[in-house]
């Protein structure tokens, strides 16, 4: 599930800031000899198209302030969705998706349950305010999974 998400949509931080369709050029070409790719450009500009093994994306780049700096961070997006998806049925597919997802939910729901239940605090109000909170970490926790961790391929190398 998580090799299919990461050649659906992967981020990367180039070395030198991006501000022109060349240098968005020469930093997916970067990223592509680091991690042995065969990247073709088919259209050059500030949200190129390319091709790895074959394979169309599209890449839009963004900034996010890091310890203040504001720093390049490239988004790449498969352009046939369809193509990523594996030979799993439909059906099984999306349930392996929902597990996925919602991990980080399910945790933080079950270690509140695991300390409240047995000491009979789910009756009181800052009980429920503690599984509460515990299922806005979770949630909080599987958004950035999905937006930023599972798709960094700086912090996911081993996936590929």
């Amino acid at each position: 599930m998580a090799r299919t998400e990461h050649r659906r949509s992967f981020t990367f931080t180039p070395d030198l800031p991006v501000t022109t369709p060349a240098e968005f050029t020469d930093a997916l070409f970067d990223y592509a000899r680091e991690q042995h790719l065969d990247l073709v450009v088919t259209r050059e500009s500030m949200s190129p198209h390319f091709t790895i093994d074959g394979i169309a994306y599209r890449a839009v780049r963004y900034y996010y302030p890091f310890r203040g700096i504001p720093t390049a961070r490239i988004h790449c997006l498969l352009c046939d969705p369809d193509f990523a998806e594996p030979e799993i049925p439909p059906r099984r597919l999306r349930a392996m998706k929902l597990l996925h997802y919602a991990m980080p939910v399910l945790a933080a729901v079950a270690l509140a349950l695991l300390f409240l239940l047995p000491r009979g605090l789910l009756d009181t109000w800052w009980g429920v305010l503690i599984l509460v909170c515990c299922v806005v970490a979770g949630i909080s926790s599987a958004w950035y999974n999905v937006r930023i961790f599972y798709n960094d391929k700086d912090n996911q190398d081993h996936y590929h």
